[in-house]
């Protein structure tokens, strides 16, 4: 369980409501300015909810009011529904930063209040929680607000029983892995849910992300999601460049670089994790441990934006199943079976940074380059490469407070 500091009592309530019943939206505030001019930034959070929930892109949105985009939108009090319109743009002036009009939201709102957007069959819904009983609404006849939310609730309920269901008819049953590989298992999973292999940013089943480990292994780590470094905002511009430099050869023609970092404990590379707390940056650098046992930052090789990687994150394990399997190795191949699921929803953001500094958040980086033994030039590869952020087992708890297991 976790706190809303800056929220007041009733915000405090709404927003755990909200939690407790599952229900996916963004929170803004509106500033006295922007009260003033009806008009307010489009925050991150908010593109990229709105993204998610396929209402809107504005990276692909050109800039000017031609190219803005209307969106049927309802303001929704304690027992009536006004409909409006929000216009979601990028100006000409300056750099084009997003925008977000709500038509008429003056008249339901003061400065300061903050209020949900919640998306639904391609509309969106706004309720201003500083003033609004969301839990109070919603246990009131006609009320437009308990009509949202039990809908949506209804909706996840019967996603995450229907997946629970499907897992369960494998029961106590031993499941041969088509390939031999760390994926084998996920992989399996998938078919036998049904899931087409393909390389979408979504979760995988109807808003669920799905993570399959094995309970064998001496020190289980849960993989979160993997993503690139900044290129731009590091030091090494490439994979070429730090398996020049870090990398050991396979074979004749392949050098790679397959590494866990954690955050400063160099490992036999002498790369480990650190935190650019002032630039809110994570990096992986080159460091040692001085006689003093102090820590020591030598070179920085790449780094990543937290707010991005809390992005990531957000976007990746709004709801979660965590399929615990045990293995076995038969005739070269490898069998497993169920043992149970963990079903989590909305990590701390806040938890991220701490996890990272107590070790307990890994990157493990993967690559290798292809190398012309002739010539020594480069060959070009285009995939393989990963940057897996990891989780230990008993950490999970702390990043994702709001867990159910099941047995399967």
């Amino acid at each position: 369980m976790f706190f809303f500091f800056f929220f007041n009592e009733l915000e405090e309530r709404n927003m755990r409501f909200l939690t407790d019943m599952q229900i996916e939206h963004t929170t803004m505030t509106i500033t006295k300015t922007g009260y003033g001019k009806g008009i307010m930034d489009a925050i991150a959070s908010l593109r990229i909810y709105l993204k998610e929930n396929e209402i809107h892109d504005f990276e692909n949105q050109q800039q000017g009011s031609q190219h803005k985009k209307l969106v049927e939108t309802y303001i929704l009090t304690g027992n009536k529904e006004y409909k409006t319109l929000s216009s979601l743009y990028r100006p000409k002036t300056k750099k084009g930063d997003p925008r977000i009009w709500i038509y008429g939201l003056k008249d339901y709102i003061k400065p300061n209040d903050r209020f949900v957007i919640i998306a639904n069959d391609g509309k969106l819904y706004v309720i201003n929680i500083t003033v609004v009983d969301i839990e109070k609404a919603c246990s009131s006849l006609f009320s437009p607000i308990g009509e949202l939310i039990n809908e949506q609730n209804r909706n996840i309920r019967f996603v995450s029983e229907e997946l629970l269901a499907k897992l369960r008819k494998f029961h106590d049953q031993w499941i041969p892995s088509d390939i031999v590989a760390d994926t084998a298992i996920g992989r399996k999973v998938e078919v036998l849910l049904g899931i087409p292999m393909n390389s979408s940013r979504k979760p995988d089943y109807k808003g669920i992300e799905l993570k399959s480990f094995r309970d064998k292994r001496p020190s289980v780590r849960k993989g979160l999601f993997t993503k690139a470094p900044e290129w731009d905002e590091s030091n090494f511009k490439g994979p070429y460049e730090i398996c020049a430099e870090y990398g050991y050869p396979d074979n004749v023609r392949y050098k790679k670089y397959r590494h866990t970092h954690k955050f400063q404990m160099p490992n036999s590379r002498s790369l480990c994790l650190n935190i650019e707390k002032q630039e809110a940056m994570l990096a992986i650098e080159e460091g040692y441990i001085n006689d003093n046992g102090d820590y020591r930052t030598k070179k920085n090789i790449v780094r990543w934006r937290l707010s991005d990687i809390q992005d990531k994150l957000k976007e990746k394990h709004h709801d979660t199943f965590w399929i615990e399997v045990h293995p076995k190795m038969e005739n070269g191949r490898e069998w497993f079976k169920f043992v149970k699921t963990e079903y989590t929803r909305n990590p701390v953001m806040s938890q991220l940074n701490a996890l990272i500094e107590q070790r307990q958040i890994t990157v493990d980086m993967s690559i290798c380059r292809n190398v012309d033994p002739q010539t020594g030039e480069r060959i070009k590869k285009t995939n393989g490469d990963t940057y897996g952020f990891k989780i230990a087992k008993k950490a999970t708890p702390i990043l994702f407070p709001d867990s159910t297991i099941y047995d399967l």
